[in-house]
């Protein structure tokens, strides 16, 4: 006995589904924000690093510290909102993927349940 998924899921894999997405300018932008988010998260915390090890952070007292946890804070933010860029971008280009998709199985279905219902020919 089986059930009506399996019987969906061997008649959908019948099919193949093109990969090429229309929108490859779109997947090179997602990857360079996610470098750029990257090089920043490394950019910040050099910056953070390096003015713990300078001396102006001693004549500067806790206000310095104040400074580098107020800078590691902005890079963490804009780090966090660039990948959250990138991710998003990645995000609708797999709901159009999934969309198109969905619309090649659809445009196929009618035509086999025609198939089916139609009488032998003898």
């Amino acid at each position: 006995m089986s059930s009506g998924f399996e019987s969906g899921y061997r008649h959908e894999s019948r099919y193949p589904i093109s990969e090429e997405s229309p929108f490859k300018a779109l997947r090179i932008f997602s990857v360079v924000i996610t470098i750029i988010a990257i090089l920043n998260a490394f950019g910040f915390g050099l910056a953070c690093v390096s003015v713990f090890r300078s001396p102006a952070l001693t004549f500067y007292g806790s206000m310095g510290i104040l400074i580098v946890g107020l800078v590691a804070l902005i890079g963490a933010i804009v780090t966090i909102f660039l990948l959250a860029i990138a991710e998003s971008i990645k995000v609708f280009l797999a709901i159009e993927k999934n969309t198109r998709n969905s619309m090649e199985l659809l445009r196929k279905r009618p035509v086999e349940r025609q198939e089916a219902v139609a009488p032998p020919s003898n």
